[in-house]
């Protein structure tokens, strides 16, 4: 139902646009490659359909590739030449592909802005920075997100806390959580009382960095050549992640399910009662009505609520550069992030210039306020040639320690050390 009016809502709207294709012209055919995550994929599609309508010289194939596969394939396919002609992807990505030469400079005049700075000037300060190289951006974002907590309000309730009192600090959390977490009669924990996604080396290195926010580690120190990960301060980080596993018992990675394709899924259904979400995750909660409906959305807890820290993890679409039609294929992502007000009601907003007041954000996204603030005061992560294999580094080292319980330090010692021998290589 809610996809059929949203449906209805952009066909009147797109329909008071001028038809400026021609039937007559040759095709121009366009590839898009982005992750299967169902309201954006939705989303996607029902843009296309109206943009092919209204241009019919221009065809789009839209191909879903599956989250833990996509940065392989998306690699791959720049690399070899094989790539689409627009993609989406993480900013963490954005040094190695620009590096490399695989993504063109955004046209400004696509989105009908006179220069690159008039364009840049319609989004929240700072936002693009990641996207920036040479006097050139490489990308529009599509997706800004910083963790915030949910909280299940009714698990509030039946475990006796005020459901409008959610913790502000990891400390309260888990005082709070020794008494949301329940066993069966065999001493198994059947819903743990907060947890984090354990999924893919993405995931672990968002989910690290977050920490580290709060804690003054780095993975890299600020000239981006040196290891750091091992520093007390980095050492901090997954030493909270690990004490909330195996000191106070109320996380626990064997407990639900790893859903590549839903990483809330252990929130939506019961599972746990606290979970580190996003913006876009507010759509995903919707899946279970009785959860959706007692959603509570609070700051991420702090080590310091004074000196709040968090990470954020945005998403860009770009032009690759071994596109052929990359007029036609900037025209094209200049009309789908148009639609920004349809984007806010999946949780992914484009952060252009008091996003966050508009109409579409207050009534879509709940505590809107909240999100923002998070993603106001949030730091973004490492840019490195070499992300994607530190990535991988960070993963194994966070799942010794939270799969396999190895003390944090000497897990990052070991980390250290394969960064290290990674970082002489560049």
């Amino acid at each position: 139902m809610k996809r059929h009016a949203l449906t209805v809502v952009l066909i009147l709207a797109i329909a008071l646009l001028p038809v400026v294709g021609s039937a007559q012209a040759e095709k121009v055919k366009l590839t898009m490659w982005s992750w299967n995550h169902e309201p954006t994929y939705y989303l996607d599609l029902l843009l296309i359909e109206e943009y092919m309508k209204l241009n019919p010289n221009v065809e789009i194939t839209r191909i879903a590739i599956p989250n833990q596969d996509y940065a392989t394939k998306l690699l791959m396919g720049l690399a070899t030449g094989e790539g689409p002609d627009i993609a989406r992807t993480k900013v963490k990505d954005a040094a190695y592909f620009i590096e490399n030469g695989f993504l063109a400079p955004v046209d400004p005049t696509a989105f009908g802005a006179a220069n690159i700075e008039e364009w840049e000037n319609r989004y929240v300060p700072g936002i693009l920075d990641g996207l920036k190289h040479d006097g050139n951006i490489y990308g529009v974002i599509c997706e800004a997100s910083a963790p915030v907590l949910f909280y299940n309000k009714a698990h509030f309730l039946e475990a006796g806390l005020d459901p409008d009192a959610p913790p502000k600090t990891w400390d309260e959390l888990i005082e709070m959580g020794k008494k949301l977490v329940k066993y069966d009669e065999n001493g198994r924990m059947i819903r743990k009382a907060f947890d984090i996604v354990y999924l893919h080396a993405q995931w672990y290195m968002n989910r690290l960095q977050t920490f580290l926010a709060q804690t003054g580690g780095g993975i890299l120190d600020e000239t981006n050549t040196k290891s750091i990960i091992n520093s007390p301060e980095s050492v901090a980080a997954l030493q909270l992640w690990y004490d909330l596993i195996y000191k106070h018992h109320i996380a626990d990675p064997t407990v639900g399910q790893r859903d590549f394709t839903d990483p809330v899924k252990d929130f939506v259904d019961g599972t746990a009662s606290m979970w580190m979400g996003d913006i876009w995750a507010v759509e995903l909660v919707a899946a279970n009505p009785e959860v959706r409906q007692n959603l509570g959305i609070a700051p991420l807890p702090q080590l310091n609520p004074n000196k709040p820290g968090n990470f954020s993890d945005n998403a860009f679409l770009f032009v690759t550069n071994q596109s052929k039609q990359k007029e036609e294929a900037w025209k094209f992502i200049a009309f789908l992030t148009s639609f920004e007000e349809e984007w806010i009601k999946i949780g992914f907003p484009m952060v252009t210039v008091g996003w966050e007041n508009s109409p579409a954000a207050k009534e879509a996204i709940p505590n809107v306020e909240v999100f923002a603030a998070e993603i106001a005061h949030s730091i973004p992560g490492i840019r490195h040639v070499a992300q994607g294999e530190i990535a991988d580094i960070v993963m194994r080292a966070c799942e010794r320690s939270l799969l396999s319980g190895m003390d944090p330090k000497q897990s990052l010692d070991i980390a250290h050390d394969e960064i290290a021998r990674l970082l002489r290589s560049y």
